[in-house]
């Protein structure tokens, strides 16, 4: 009786370990069949200053570790503190490329042009005087992470700086942004 229950145990040992797989340990930075990706970021602040922010991309993964897109942008401003209150509208578009780092597949390095069209304006004594709309470039560089959300989609962190010197620009140093991005 004892050698027949030993060689069941052992049997049933042995099964489990013929089932047994290795798992693949190295995560992939994007699934190769699935190149094209879109996402994009949303930002709402609601109170005495209101912000509204849709900035849709769509990308392409020409490499595993180097992807290239568009996006355009649309922010809504409006501030309480002025009399009368400040309304303005930003719209413009972006190209970018972000090179995932080989042995850290999770951090990436990004790079920007975003050009925007908005209203210039200068705060005088409570007052807004000498409103003009202009187009401005804002290039932008930095360092993100990418965390995955699923099997084709993630989120992701970056650290942006605005290398525009210009006194009306709407970025301050260092510019965050959080967004996501879905594999098609």
């Amino acid at each position: 009786m004892k050698k027949i229950i030993s060689l069941l145990i052992l049997i049933n040992v042995s099964f489990g370990f013929s089932q047994a797989q290795k798992p693949n340990n190295e995560p992939k930075v994007f699934n190769v069949e699935r190149p094209w990706f879109t996402g994009g970021g949303l930002g709402l602040q609601f109170g005495t200053i209101t912000n509204i922010d849709l900035s849709p991309i769509i990308g392409y993964r020409i490499t595993d570790h180097f992807a290239i897109g568009l996006g355009g942008t649309y922010q809504y401003y409006n501030d309480k503190r002025y009399n009368p209150h400040i309304n303005a509208s930003m719209y413009g578009g972006r190209v970018f490329a972000r090179y995932y780092v080989h042995y850290l597949k999770n951090f990436f390095a990004h790079a920007e042009l975003e050009i925007l069209n908005y209203e210039k304006f200068n705060a005088i004594g409570g007052t807004i005087s000498d409103r003009e709309r202009i187009w401005e470039g804002n290039p932008l560089a930095g360092i993100g992470y990418r965390q995955m959300v699923g099997e084709f989609s993630s989120m992701h962190l970056s650290v942006l700086w605005n290398f525009n010197q210009s006194p009306y620009s709407v970025y301050t140093n260092p510019l965050f942004r959080i967004g996501f991005d879905i594999q098609l």
